[in-house]
């Protein structure tokens, strides 16, 4: 009977130690399934919308899209033909004084480039935002060299002021000048007549 005791003692603890493995096993299944990331989606085939690049002005709509690329360039060639407007102002301006100084008249040709930058100049202030301004002509100019030395002086700087304004913003810098060079090709005008 001890063999039979001894065997039965065995089996209590064996039933004794099995029950808390079981229970730790248990629980730490439990527990790592628990903390198991989430599968991922799976990945978009190719040639899908998440192959192009983000950009916070495109949106899901293709038609959106290609309608704000066509707005940013149609920008991008406005800012770049202002650009080449104030370059040519401002090569117009030096070769006004520069017709001046060896020739002491405007001529026929000079009075062409007068035109010729009015019209450059308007469309610069228009596009900054500006407006026609009854205003222009506010202050007399003195003499005529004085006027042209002038002119070619405000058509340089407003050249660098809009080389360095960006295209999206709205430079009053850039209308005040734009107006002050028309109001000096006006008033060259009326001493050159």
């Amino acid at each position: 009977m001890t063999q039979d005791r001894s065997q039965a003692m065995r089996f209590l603890s064996f039933r004794v130690l099995l029950i808390p493995a079981l229970s730790l096993f248990g629980a730490l299944t439990i527990n790592a399934q628990s903390s198991r990331p989430a599968p991922s989606p799976p990945a978009p085939p190719l040639g899908a919308a998440s192959d192009r690049p983000e950009h916070p002005d495109f949106g899901a709509d293709p038609g959106e899209d290609l309608r704000a690329r066509l707005a940013i360039k149609a920008d991008q060639k406005q800012h770049e033909e202002n650009l080449a407007r104030a370059r040519e102002a401002s090569e117009l301006g030096t070769q006004l004084f520069e017709a001046y100084k060896t020739n002491k008249t405007l001529t026929a040709d000079e009075s062409k480039k007068l035109e010729r930058m009015e019209k450059l100049v308007k469309k610069i202030r228009n596009d900054a935002g500006g407006q026609d301004n009854e205003d222009e002509a506010n202050t007399s100019p003195g003499t005529l060299e004085t006027a042209i030395k002038r002119l070619a002086d405000l058509t340089n700087e407003l050249r660098k002021d809009v080389e360095k304004t960006p295209r999206h913003v709205i430079s009053a810098a850039v209308i005040d000048r734009a107006n002050d060079v028309i109001g000096l090709i006006q008033r060259l005008r009326k001493l050159t007549h």
